[in-house]
């Protein structure tokens, strides 16, 4: 019998799955709540794991399960990350409508495209009869999202004068994205030449190593990226409110400060 993928997927939203129509109203919201749900899953699970004698330890059979739900789960927090990181994006360049000034040749090219836009066919045939934002599509088309100096340079194309990411969380990001990396395309081994990357130098001493998680990692990457996010969103804000023009509605301000709003319906601890 040939197993049959379409059979197994629902059709339906599931109840608290989170939407891409979250992140477009909201993207730090929306990730702040996955980000959150992410650490609860793992401590959810942690507790119906066999533990040593009844305590708070888990068994030595519990290890390598609780590893592979660790994997899994900081692999598609990266993916939600990204689709935060888009979703950013995209918001922004929809609202630069509101902007005093935008030079849109300067910002077409500081983003990578040399002299003319170019939007991928399949984008453009699958968004047929679809109400969609141009930035999504825009979004869809640039390539380096898990390069946050990359990154960096998309919203600076906006003439923003601020660093998005700073240096310190360059090099986190750097070093999660090689983890997720690892975890999906090298079976969560970090090859002996992936540890000599030199943007990653905190996995340097790790070749050959299968990744191999503390059981607090959840809760500690959740407290770190639940501040980066806040920070990010914080300082796009202030440098979007500096370019927006005096002739903008107060309502279009709220909307502004509504679409950067962030960790709004989690417990930010």
């Amino acid at each position: 019998m040939t197993f049959m993928i379409s059979e197994y997927i629902f059709k339906n939203e599931v109840d608290g799955h989170l939407s891409h129509q979250e992140y477009l109203n909201s993207p730090g919201d929306a990730f702040c709540k996955f980000c959150c749900e992410s650490a609860d899953t793992i401590e959810f699970c942690k507790q119906y794991f066999p533990s040593k004698n009844n305590s708070n330890q888990p068994a030595r059979e519990s290890l390598p399960k609780i590893q592979n739900l660790l994997n899994a789960m900081i692999a598609l927090l990266m993916g939600h990350f990204e689709t935060y990181q888009k979703y950013l994006f995209a918001g922004c360049f929809e609202r630069s409508i509101l902007f005093e000034e935008f030079d849109a040749s300067i910002f077409f090219k500081d983003i990578g495209f040399k002299k003319d836009v170019n939007i991928k066919s399949n984008h453009l045939l699958a968004y047929r009869g679809d109400s969609l934002s141009v930035g999504i599509l825009l979004a869809d088309n640039l390539t380096d999202w898990h390069n946050p100096v990359s990154v960096n340079s998309y919203f600076n194309a906006f003439g923003l004068k601020v660093q998005v990411f700073t240096n310190h969380e360059i090099e986190l990001l750097r070093n999660l994205w090689q983890i997720r990396h690892s975890i999906v395309h090298t079976a969560a081994t970090i090859t002996k030449a992936d540890a000599q990357k030199k943007q990653c130098k905190q996995l340097n001493d790790y070749a050959g190593k299968n990744i191999v998680f503390k059981a607090s990692t959840m809760f500690e990457l959740k407290k770190n990226l639940l501040t980066l996010v806040n920070g990010v969103n914080k300082r796009l804000e202030d440098a979007f409110l500096e370019k927006i023009s005096p002739d903008a509605s107060d309502q279009d301000k709220n909307e502004f400060k509504q679409f950067f709003q962030c960790g709004t319906s989690v417990d930010l601890r």
